[in-house]
């Protein structure tokens, strides 16, 4: 699988449309995710596994992951399957 754009909004802290363009990303053919502890790394990896399988398994539904502020918890992302593009 080949991320190619994620889109979400909604979650943990991230209140606004979040927008990742991977294909920015993978030019070299390998990135990593870094920042600061409470940067949100792991909530780029929570909208994945939520836009993949319909659930966080460290989370109780999406209350656990849903921002208290939003009614809303929205979640697209496109990825590729094998060699195709």
């Amino acid at each position: 699988m080949k991320p190619v754009r994620l889109e979400f909004s909604g979650l943990q802290s991230y209140r606004e449309l979040q927008v990742i363009d991977f294909a920015d990303l993978l030019g070299g053919g390998l990135f990593g995710i870094f920042g600061p502890t409470g940067a949100g790394k792991s909530t780029i990896l929570d909208a994945i596994t939520l836009a993949l399988y319909g659930r966080v398994e460290r989370a109780k539904g999406t209350a656990g992951i849903m921002n208290q502020a939003e009614k809303r918890l929205t979640v697209k992302f496109q990825f590729v399957l094998g060699e195709g593009h």
